[in-house]
């Protein structure tokens, strides 16, 4: 096998950059059977770009990630019985393994504990992530790197000129970072690139197919080669297969599952709760632009959505991001919000007609 990946046409090689929320997820999956994603991965370490800018992102939102894992932990409840089964032994059998549950459920958050306290020698994860954040190779932007002065500076010139990658009332400069740095390794190993992020200032993602954003594809284009291909997935499973690595059927599901864990969809959010469906009237089309951005909140209480500025401001709460025109909601917490909703449009045009008459 060759060193690597070739594009159909021409033997040109790609590098592969993997987001910090790929990284984190590894936090989220549901059985081992996702981490080995993880070790294939790190079998790509001399093709891997990273930066620490990448890693700070990582460990910045790494106790988040376990946190909200140790929040799904739960054990299970016990089962009610009819009081003439009490000595049945099915009823004893099933208090048996409810009580063998909440023993191992405590076991697991003990592990959990262990690898907030000392991730080096208890959290797997974080061990294969320092391993691949700190390697010795030119794919590497480490702190003491005399280069990262000049990433630095293209970074903050392009977050000045609003370009891609780049959030909505952005105020950091890390996927720019991020950004310029691949490029950079792009032309130096004369390669194409494989970026894997959910992160929506890529590229959009509709069903499986990801897009790159197009100005990053020009520009791609333009700094780097025509000839040279960049490519968006947001699936991890998705570029490892591009890489010739062989992913089994198990591993994919179990990324599947992670994502769908993650999801909501649309129809099914509106039919079930009001109180999403007020969000999705007032603003239409296929964005919620619900996050925790202050133009957003105010821009739910000046439509007159909410009857108390508390309420706007649990919208943020339970909300991470907006849909994206596939349909889909993303969500950072499982939890649906309450069933609890605004006025309808006509109360919410009345209420908001009024509030500016007192204003007045």
């Amino acid at each position: 096998m060759l060193p690597f990946p070739l594009d159909s046409a021409m033997a040109i090689p790609n590098l592969l950059f993997v987001d910090a929320n790929i990284w984190l997820d590894f936090y989220r999956v549901r059985n081992d059977t996702g981490l080995r994603l993880l070790e294939h991965t790190e079998a790509l370490a001399d093709k891997l770009i990273v930066t620490y800018q990448l890693e700070s992102e990582f460990k910045t939102n790494r106790q988040a990630a376990i946190y909200e894992g140790m929040q799904e932990l739960k054990p299970p409840q016990q089962i009610p019985r009819p009081g003439i089964f009490s000595d049945a032994a099915a009823a004893k059998m099933m208090a048996k393994h409810v009580k063998a549950a909440e023993t191992r459920v405590k076991k697991l958050r003990e592990r959990m504990v262990r690898a907030l306290r000392d991730p080096a020698a208890h959290d797997p994860v974080y061990q294969a992530c320092q391993r691949l954040f700190h390697k010795t190779n030119d794919l590497t932007l480490a702190r003491e790197n005399p280069l990262k002065r000049i990433i630095r500076r293209r970074a903050f010139r392009r977050f000045l000129h609003g370009c891609p990658p780049r959030k909505r009332n952005d105020t950091s400069i890390g996927d720019a970072f991020n950004w310029e740095w691949m490029v950079h390794c792009a032309i130096q190993k004369t390669a194409g690139l494989v970026i894997v992020t959910r992160d929506s200032d890529y590229g959009l993602t509709i069903e499986k197919e990801s897009y790159i954003n197009d100005a990053l594809r020009q520009e791609f284009s333009e700094r780097v080669s025509q000839k040279r291909k960049l490519r968006l997935y947001s699936r991890l499973s998705d570029a490892l297969k591009f890489f010739d690595v062989k992913v089994t059927k198990q591993e994919e599901a179990s990324e599947a599952e992670l994502l769908s864990d993650r999801t909501i969809n649309v129809v099914g959010l509106l039919d079930r709760n009001p109180f999403a469906n007020a969000i999705y009237q007032t603003y239409g089309g296929f964005r919620i632009p619900v996050d925790s951005s202050s133009e957003n909140v105010a821009g739910i209480r000046a439509r007159g959505v909410f009857t108390s500025n508390a309420l706007a401001d649990r919208v943020t709460a339970y909300t991470r991001s907006v849909t994206d025109p596939s349909g889909v909601i993303y969500f950072d917490d499982a939890a649906i919000p309450p069933s609890e909703s605004g006025p309808s449009e006509p109360d919410a045009a009345k209420s908001g007609a009024e509030e500016t008459t007192k204003k007045k």
